[in-house]
């Protein structure tokens, strides 16, 4: 009797565990389905702007030196001790004007000599030439004057230049950009003394790809910035494409152009650098949307808001500048286009959309893709 009463008592201990048991498994084999439709996805915050309409252009940024249209090299035609220099660096001469004079003593008393010694040989010839028409020369004596004379004649221009080596001009009218010498210098013939440089209009040589250059013409208008000038950003220099290079540099697959700028501004100087734009293509009115938008790698899809949730376009795009990207096809004026927080969308999310007044409809600075749902 008493095992069959342990026995029972063990049996009933069994049951009570399982009847335990028995709401936990059916809990468990429950459809996890029933389960997710309990949670609500929580709304992704986004920034979404309409589309701008404005002129877009595709431009070639380059950038150079400025260098003088027409420069001359000055140099000593004979030697000599430098005796007067009127001239400094960045001083305004005209063609003619005296940059220096060197010691001409002796360049002076040759052409004295020489002036004497004409005027004889004339004297002589001239007689000798009126006893030969009378026929009291001869013809060879004729001849032996009129050789001491043109020999004087030119012995005169000799001398004449040999005196005009002593003065150095300036050969344009121009600045002087740079002076080698000081007064009292000896210097030689053929030395290098100063630079002259018409500065009424400077050139700026650049390099396109050889894919740019079809773009390009002869007289093609050309936005310059001087950045030693520059007080913003805008480019108030206007300039014109003047040289287009014959042909592609092969080691660099790069084209020679030379940009002329006429000096319209006192304070341009050679050698200061500028930045370029030269535009190659215009579409007025175009939509535009910030260049932050696409969605994907290609460039060719944008998330627009669409009721409460988000829709994945195609998009067919036109010219890019630094703030936009032109929208050909695909989206519409009033359509508002996703452009931050658009990495974490799915058809089916849900979006909040945050308004940020503070920004241009295609202001691309301040935030990036994806800041606006943090």
């Amino acid at each position: 009797m008493i095992k069959i009463f342990f026995s029972l008592r063990k049996v009933f201990s069994v049951a009570a565990v399982f009847m335990l048991l028995v709401p936990l498994f059916a809990c468990e084999r429950r459809d996890p389905s029933d389960m997710e439709e309990n949670i609500e996805e929580a709304p992704i915050y986004v920034h979404a702007v309409k589309p701008e309409i404005r002129d877009m252009e595709e431009v070639i940024e380059v950038h150079g030196n400025l260098e003088a249209v027409e420069k001359v090299e000055v140099t000593a035609k004979t030697s000599g001790e430098v005796v007067a220099l009127p001239v400094e660096e960045g001083d305004t001469v005209s063609a003619g004007d005296l940059l220096a004079r060197l010691e001409d003593n002796e360049a002076s008393l040759g052409l004295d000599q020489a002036q004497n010694a004409y005027r004889v040989a004339r004297s002589d010839y001239l007689s000798t030439k009126e006893l030969y028409e009378q026929g009291m020369k001869s013809r060879s004596e004729l001849e032996k004057m009129k050789r001491s004379y043109d020999d004087a004649r030119s012995n005169l221009e000799m001398s004449k230049i040999r005196l005009s080596d002593t003065r150095v001009g300036s050969p344009l009218n121009g600045m002087v950009v740079d002076r080698k010498i000081e007064l009292y210098d000896q210097v030689g013939a053929m030395e290098q003394l100063f630079t002259i440089a018409d500065l009424s209009s400077f050139e700026i040589p650049i390099t396109v790809t050889e894919s740019e250059v079809s773009k390009l013409s002869i007289g093609q208008k050309v936005r310059i910035r001087v950045d030693a000038l520059a007080k913003n950003t805008t480019f108030p220099f206007e300039g014109n494409v003047s040289r287009i290079a014959p042909r592609v540099d092969p080691q660099t697959g790069t084209v020679e152009i030379e940009v002329t700028l006429p000096n319209t501004d006192p304070r341009l100087r050679v050698g200061m650098f500028a930045r370029l734009k030269i535009v190659t293509a215009l579409h007025r009115d175009a939509l535009v949307v910030p260049r932050r938008a696409p969605a994907t790698e290609d460039g060719k899809h944008v998330w627009i808001v669409k009721d409460e949730g988000a829709r994945m376009v195609k998009i067919e795009t036109g010219l890019v500048d630094e703030k936009g990207i032109e929208v050909l096809s695909g989206i519409s004026p009033d359509d508002q286009v996703i452009v931050d927080g658009q990495s974490a969308l799915t058809s089916k999310s849900k979006i909040v959309v945050k308004d940020f007044p503070d920004k241009g409809p295609a202001e691309t600075s301040g935030e990036t893709r994806g800041e606006a749902g943090n």
